[in-house]
């Protein structure tokens, strides 16, 4: 999936030198805004969101043409959506995967491969556990596309000062440990610019958890086998003593 959001950043590029350069280098201003929302679930369950925003006089043109729905984004097993305001064109898709005991990311049936980059492990037992994620995400390529000459170095520029790449991970509990830029709660950012996203990067966060539902549950539990114990104790105590037959000389 990256590497096809890759394919479209690309193709936004090439429209956009090519309106740059029919139009004598006009200050045609766009931004390519990628989000990534990577939400891990007690239930076993991995979403993966990703959001392309196109804004600007070249999200318009996109969407003016039609080119918005021929962006190379068509892999199996996304669910995409697509949506253009005044400025802008919003392109949205969203993967699922499983995670099982063993910390093994599997495919869902009529979902999108499983990512190699993304590694996710559970430590822990019923009431307390700890999630670790990790991304290893090599280079994009992208850099290669700076190569080729004038043309190439002016592409690289553009997306330089144009591409905005920020990355979420979300965890069961609390982050105790990442080397994510932003931590709130149980979610970790991470923000790059276009160098590092076309050279790669690594992301690791770690969360700790903890099942209140769970431990609310015994303790509602052992609290009412204490009352019946209580009841049925007291009750005795207060039961009458039967009379003795027989009569006593």
């Amino acid at each position: 999936m990256r590497q096809c959001i890759v394919r479209a950043v690309l193709a936004v590029s090439l429209l956009s030198l090519a309106v740059l350069t029919g139009c004598e280098m006009l200050g045609l201003d766009f931004t390519l805004d990628l989000d990534y929302h990577t939400t891990v679930k007690t239930s076993g369950d991995i979403i993966q969101d990703i959001r392309l925003e196109i804004t600007g006089i070249t999200g318009t043109m996109l969407e003016e043409a039609g080119l918005s729905e021929d962006l190379p984004l068509g892999e199996e097993g996304w669910d995409f959506d697509r949506e253009s305001t005044d400025d802008s064109v919003i392109i949205t898709a969203t993967g699922s995967y499983i995670l099982d005991e063993d910390g093994n990311i599997s495919q869902v049936e009529g979902g999108p491969e499983v990512p190699e980059a993304l590694s996710v492990r559970v430590e822990g037992g019923l009431l307390s556990k700890k999630y670790f994620a990790e991304i290893n995400a090599a280079g994009s390529g992208i850099g290669e596309f700076g190569e080729g000459g004038e043309f190439g170095e002016l592409a690289e520029l553009m997306l330089e000062d144009t591409f905005h790449l920020s990355w979420t991970i979300t965890l069961p509990g609390s982050v105790v440990e990442s080397n994510a830029g932003t931590i709130e709660g149980g979610s970790a950012t991470w923000v790059f610019d276009f160098s590092s996203f076309s050279s790669g990067f690594d992301m690791t966060v770690q969360s700790q958890y903890t099942d209140w539902p769970v431990i609310g549950g015994i303790i509602a539990g052992v609290v009412v086998v204490l009352a019946l114990v209580v009841f049925f104790i007291i009750r005795r105590r207060r039961a009458p003593t039967p009379f003795s037959s027989g009569i006593v000389n």
